[in-house]
């Protein structure tokens, strides 16, 4: 069945499948009491009354609005209500300290922040003299205890004045929604930040559209189709997944526990459709060979069993996983995307998934290589350019070509991503070493979680690496660096891997990391991707110790 896609903006549309399709199931929310749903009339009534509020707030034009919560329909809600007024929803992770706020809401002027409860409202008290364009704080937990004080107003209060003021004037919103048009910015998103301070992306609702013109039908999204939002809303492949293709081809999304309770949650809603980061993907797996399932069974133990395709992006999926699940019957594909392309890029074609690559580009796009090696595309989903950065954005996109930062190979119409431009290592030997590639190789060990390789400018490679305990038998993490014998495993398993390496990339030493790396400690990017130059940074003194000799040990065959 094909899905003629609307050319309207993304929030025109709510309150079109609201009027067109006003019973079907939009949402569905996990709570005390159950999986609550949302009818389209009901979301299309709440964005409305949730917009009539915020135009009665006094808000400058356009009004930069974020939200600091965990996913949820109190997040959609906020998200488009702004947008039907023509302002700038921004996402803020909740894992964000509070110097990650401060940096965030005041670089995006932002005026009115949504905010969960009281504990993520604390992280925002402390710095709130400092940023003198926020006037509001529209609270989703009514019973938060400072509603009522210095701006701070319940998201309930603030629909039903909303309400209120649609009643008194039905066309108090008219001419906002007219004003919406496909080249209007309607997010902004913040980069990652793995390779240095994020940065806010201006995407439009053309790049919205044009995203879900290029995947959605290939991965199935349609009236009747069922998707589970679990990943943070504000990274750009959420967005797509929970709210630019089910808006466009109105699928129903159901809003679980995120990942603590995220096969429970799978095997209730039985997703038509899963997108999940490899971190995910192993965890499945996992849960599958310790029950010894396959087939069917194994994909209903985590409600996989309806899912007539998947997807795995963010990070190189190991091709040993990526072929368990296509061996299990699961159309396993693997995607590559980045928040200045709204996301996808390319993808996998079920009949042509060569393991290692990342698929062929969307329909929507041009791909090419540079001279050097970097991928460049073009097309109506690249963004607009980064919020109050001229330069960056300027540095970006060159006639019309998004530099994207990455390097790769086409192989036979595949694309292989190499590694990020800037990761590349040299040694003082004028060798190349491509260092994500060597890692995803090594992260494929069950023994080792994290892998982070050290080569720029040096002789020979080492790498600074976090043990799994789970494949040490669950053991506590400190009680397993403390352990001779860990050593001993590590540095046998790093040799064996050293197999497929060639030889100038062989890693001869090892240091065992005192603690997991963290997003809490900068190591580690909200969707938990590696920002190497922070852990380099961080332990820069074991660094160089690694290469004295005085720390560390040898990667041999067998120690001891």
């Amino acid at each position: 069945m094909t899905v003629a896609l609307s050319d309207l903006p993304l929030p025109a549309l709510i309150l079109k499948n609201g009027e067109e399709h006003g019973e079907d199931v939009a949402l569905r929310q996990k709570g005390a009491e159950g999986w609550q749903e949302l009818t389209w009339a009901q979301y299309s009534a709440r964005v409305r009354n949730c917009a009539a509020g915020l135009a009665g707030l006094g808000l400058a034009d356009p009004a930069h609005i974020a939200v600091l919560a965990d996913n949820s329909v109190d997040w959609l809600v906020a998200q488009m209500g702004a947008s039907l007024i023509g302002g700038v929803p921004l996402g803020c992770y909740p894992t964000s300290s509070t110097p990650d706020l401060l940096h965030a809401l005041g670089h995006a002027d932002v005026q009115v922040l949504f905010c969960q409860d009281d504990d993520y409202l604390a992280k925002v008290l402390p710095i709130r003299e400092q940023l003198p364009l926020l006037k509001w704080i529209v609270m989703f937990d009514p019973d938060c205890k400072v509603i009522g004080q210095d701006g701070v107003i319940s998201l309930a209060d603030l629909e039903a004045d909303g309400a209120n003021a649609l009643t008194r004037d039905p066309a108090l919103l008219d001419d906002r929604i007219a004003a919406l048009t496909l080249d209007r910015v309607g997010l902004i998103v913040y980069t990652s930040g793995s390779t240095g301070a994020p940065k806010a992306a201006m995407l439009t609702y053309r790049n919205m559209r044009t995203t879900v013109l290029g995947f959605g039908e290939k991965l199935g999204f349609r009236p009747g189709a069922e998707v589970l939002s679990f990943l943070p809303l504000c990274h750009i492949a959420e967005q797509v997944m929970t709210n630019f293709a089910p808006l466009y081809t109105r699928t129903t999304v159901s809003m679980g526990g995120g990942l603590p309770t995220l096969i429970d949650d799978m095997r209730h809603i039985r997703p038509t459709y899963f997108s999940g980061v490899p971190r995910v993907w192993l965890r499945f797996q996992d849960a599958i060979r310790e029950s010894g399932l396959s087939g069917k069974q194994a994909l209903a133990l985590v409600g996989l069993d309806r899912a007539a395709v998947a997807t795995s992006g963010a990070a190189s999926l190991p091709v040993e996983t990526l072929n368990f699940f296509r061996s299990e019957g699961l159309e396993l594909l693997e995607l590559y995307g980045m928040t200045e392309n709204c996301s996808i890029m390319t993808i996998h074609h079920p009949d042509r998934v060569t393991p290692g690559t990342v698929g062929e580009p969307l329909d929507t796009i041009e791909l090419k290589l540079a001279e050097d090696g970097e991928i460049l595309v073009r097309g109506d989903s690249v963004f607009a350019g980064y919020y109050k950065n001229a330069d960056a954005s300027a540095e970006a996109v060159v006639d019309g070509w998004l530099h994207t930062g990455d390097l790769g190979a086409i192989e036979e119409g595949q694309l292989r991503i190499v590694d990020r431009k800037k990761d590349l290592m040299i040694t003082d030997g004028g060798k190349n070493i491509a260092p994500a590639e060597i890692e995803a190789l090594m992260r494929t060990s069950p023994l080792i979680a994290e892998f982070v390789l050290v080569a720029e400018g040096r002789k020979y490679v080492t790498a600074l690496i976090q043990p799994d305990p789970a494949g040490f038998g669950g053991a506590d993490y400190a009680a397993l660096v403390a352990a001779p014998e860990t050593e001993d495993r590590l540095a046998a398993e790093v040799y064996r891997l050293n197999d497929d390496l060639p030889r100038v990339a062989q890693i001869k030493r090892l240091y065992v990391l005192p603690q997991p790396l963290a997003h809490g400690e900068g190591e580690l990017t909200p969707t938990l991707k590696l920002r190497r130059f922070k852990v380099h940074q961080r332990y820069a003194t074991e660094i160089e110790r690694l290469y004295d000799g005085t720390l560390g040990f040898d990667v041999t065959p067998q120690r001891g």
